[in-house]
């Protein structure tokens, strides 16, 4: 014979039976939106960081004598190929200065600055959880 608490018990359960089931569903989306989140934030870093590296690259090529424009963005675009991102649509310029010295009599100062700019869709890996309008820019300011 079953009791009167038994019968509660089972009829509490019954009840309950597809609570779990629901709040998975509600909250499994989430979990994959925020790791599918958080994987493109990590892939736009990596990006942005070796983006920063090439123009390192390139500007420590363009301190040396004799090195114009055009080989140190072909070094960048090298560093980035190296990298994997060959493919990588990217916005290079490069801009040597002279800077006269304070005694007139001592040698200038030559500045090199490098710059690396790709948007966000391209380096994307999902494609689209932020504007396109996104500016991934990385610069590196060197002087001899």
């Amino acid at each position: 014979m079953r009791t009167r608490a038994f019968q509660r018990s089972t009829l509490r359960r019954s009840h309950r039976r597809g609570t779990a089931l629901v709040e998975m569903a509600i909250v499994l989306p989430l979990l994959i939106l925020l790791l599918l989140g958080i994987i493109e934030f990590g892939n736009i870093m990596f990006v942005r960081h070796n983006l920063v590296n090439a123009a390192t690259q390139g500007a420590r090529l363009g301190l040396l004598d004799g090195i114009d424009e055009d080989e140190v963005i072909s070094q960048v675009k090298e560093v980035l190929a190296d990298a994997g991102f060959a493919n990588l649509g990217v916005d290079i310029s490069a801009d040597f200065e002279v800077i006269d010295p304070n005694p007139p009599d001592e040698p200038g100062r030559t500045t090199v600055k490098v710059v690396a700019d790709s948007t966000y869709a391209e380096a994307s890996i999902f494609g689209g959880f932020l504007p396109d309008s996104l500016v991934l820019h990385a610069s590196c300011t060197m002087v001899k």
